[in-house]
């Protein structure tokens, strides 16, 4: 039991403390490949079209978007009976289920 009270109290805190700037180096380059691609398709049209046809696009727009949010009234969206996922009236998102405690 001491080994164990050890192990949380003085070795995983060490470990974790060497790793920071490891962890802190990968985050930053996430975020940087995350914000060099979102400024890419942001700012190119051809690069927008290679994520999506002009159809399917067209289609999120006018017809998917509105319908997920006029398919549930809009208390539907404020709390633990939350949104459904779409495509399906019955499965709710895991994070809006009453067992999981989210307010």
């Amino acid at each position: 039991m001491a080994d164990l009270a050890r192990f949380f109290v003085a070795a995983l805190p060490a470990a974790l403390y060497r790793l920071r700037w490891l962890t802190v180096v990968c985050g930053a380059a996430f975020i940087l490949v995350a914000g060099a691609y979102a400024l890419w398709i942001g700012t190119s049209s051809e690069a927008l079209r290679s994520v999506a046809s002009e159809a399917a696009v067209r289609q999120y727009v006018e017809k998917d978007f509105i319908g997920y949010y006029s398919e549930n009234p809009a208390a539907s969206f404020a709390g633990p009976s939350g949104p459904t996922m779409p495509g399906s009236a019955r499965r709710r998102w895991p994070w809006a289920s009453p067992a999981s405690g989210y307010p």
